[in-house]
């Protein structure tokens, strides 16, 4: 008569199977959450860069009391510095800062009413 034999199987429990499928669960959540800090965070790069750059050209307009129109242009940006008379008093200055991207999209706008002493 043929005898069984009877060999041990390598198996896994359910246990084992639950642990590695949370474990593997934890791993790709951590990498979407990478991936999605990574993706999202340079879409709002530029307009944070572009807020900055507004600001610190508009402090540096009032610290050197440059109140002159003109425009700059990169790359990246083109950045408009337009300085008027506000609501036609001389001595009251409009400096406005637009940062535009090349094709002519606003990203960041600053303005500041600047008193001026008026020679007579």
């Amino acid at each position: 008569m043929a005898r069984l034999v009877r060999q041990k199987v390598a198996a896994s429990t359910l246990v084992e199977v639950i642990v590695a499928m949370v474990i593997a669960s934890i791993s790709f959540l951590l990498a979407a959450g990478f991936f999605w800090q990574i993706a999202v965070g340079s879409f709002y790069r530029k307009p944070m860069k572009a807020e900055q750059l507004a600001v610190s050209l508009l402090n540096q307009t009032m610290a050197e009391e440059a109140f002159v129109s003109g425009a700059v242009e990169n790359e990246v940006y083109r950045v408009e510095r337009i300085v008027e008379a506000y609501r036609n008093t001389p001595s009251l200055l409009l400096v406005h800062i637009r940062v535009l991207t090349t094709d002519d999209r606003i990203l960041s706008e600053a303005k500041q009413l600047v008193y001026v002493e008026v020679a007579k």
